[in-house]
């Protein structure tokens, strides 16, 4: 078992556990947060849909937040990178 914190949420979980994430202007992506510890990427898409990304790297994220297009940046840099991911919501 392992004990998590984001902010000032305290959660013990196997698996699961809620990440803060950052609304973004897109016409696709609602809200985008990352785990620099896991280095996990949670991209809330404007369907509700929640999918976590594994082992991208900060440089990675800090390029989504700072791209004029989030979906584009999102499409090319993790998308066709080919990151692991998997559908949490």
């Amino acid at each position: 078992m392992r004990l998590i914190v984001y902010g000032d949420l305290f959660l013990s979980n196997f698996e699961v556990a809620i990440m803060q994430r950052q609304n973004v202007s897109s016409s696709n992506i609602h809200s985008i947060g990352y785990d620099g510890i896991t280095r996990t990427l949670e991209i809330q898409f404007l369907d509700w849909s929640i999918y976590q990304y594994s082992h991208v790297p900060n440089h990675v994220y800090i390029g989504l937040m700072n791209a004029p297009s989030h979906g584009s940046y999102f499409h090319r840099h993790v998308k066709k990178a080919g990151f692991s991911y998997r559908k949490v919501a």
